[in-house]
């Protein structure tokens, strides 16, 4: 799924019960502008892209796609056939589902990286406070 700029404008517009006509009234653009922005065709400067997220109640990151949403970001991941039923063996012997099993791969290859580096733990730990023990949660490990 691609999710675009305009798609999420348009969603959160919606969402909001706005017309294009209100949300171009709220932030200072035509309306016209507003279908440009929804269709693709043209890219908000930064000081109308914050009245957008503000208007819409969200913020420039989510408007942006620069962060997942409360429900995570779909990621899609290219696998062999090997890969696949190494993961689907993982995941009946661990007794999960497949996506559960993926994500235990990843937040376990995630946690020898920071366990390697603790810069990257550092990083981590600044940009989301608690994330490393979301890791640890995740592979049912206590700190």
């Amino acid at each position: 799924m691609n999710d675009t700029f305009g798609m999420r404008l348009a969603r959160l517009r919606s969402k909001n019960g706005m017309t294009q006509r209100d949300l171009g009234a709220a932030v200072g653009v035509s309306w016209s502008q507003v279908s440009r922005y929804e269709s693709g065709k043209a890219k908000p400067r930064l000081p109308i892209l914050m009245k957008l997220a503000d208007a819409l109640g969200t913020d420039v990151e989510f408007l942006t796609g620069d962060r997942a949403n409360d429900e995570g970001r779909e990621i899609t991941l290219m696998l062999s056939g090997h890969e696949e039923k190494a993961i689907e063996d993982f995941a009946t012997k661990q007794g999960i589902s497949f996506d559960q099993a993926v994500n235990k791969i990843i937040a376990a290859g995630m946690k020898d990286r920071m366990d390697k580096s603790p810069d990257l733990m550092e990083q981590l730990e600044a940009e989301i406070p608690g994330g490393y023990a979301k890791l640890l949660e995740m592979l049912g490990k206590k700190n």
